[in-house]
């Protein structure tokens, strides 16, 4: 998950197949960008699914294309 930079994936024992996924607050975070540290607006995308019924490795691919669509929301459309 590192190495899509993604913070919470959750294999959930208890729901019956529903994936959720949980959208937390937008907060000013300091990141770092081009060698310096500036405050972006930034939050956080957690992932609950039953890991019975869908793979790790495609919940982890479902939130990187979400995340990915987030921070490049015109992506999709240039690509047609």
């Amino acid at each position: 998950m590192a190495a899509y930079s993604l913070h919470a994936v959750d294999p959930d024992h208890q729901s019956a197949a529903k994936p959720i996924l949980g959208i937390h607050a937008t907060k000013e975070r300091a990141v770092v960008e081009n060698g310096q540290i500036v405050i972006r607006p930034m939050n956080y995308l957690a992932l609950s699914y039953d890991h019975r019924i869908i793979d790790g490795r495609e919940a982890v691919l479902s939130l990187v294309a979400m995340k990915e669509a987030l921070e490049y929301p015109m992506s999709p459309l240039l690509e047609r």
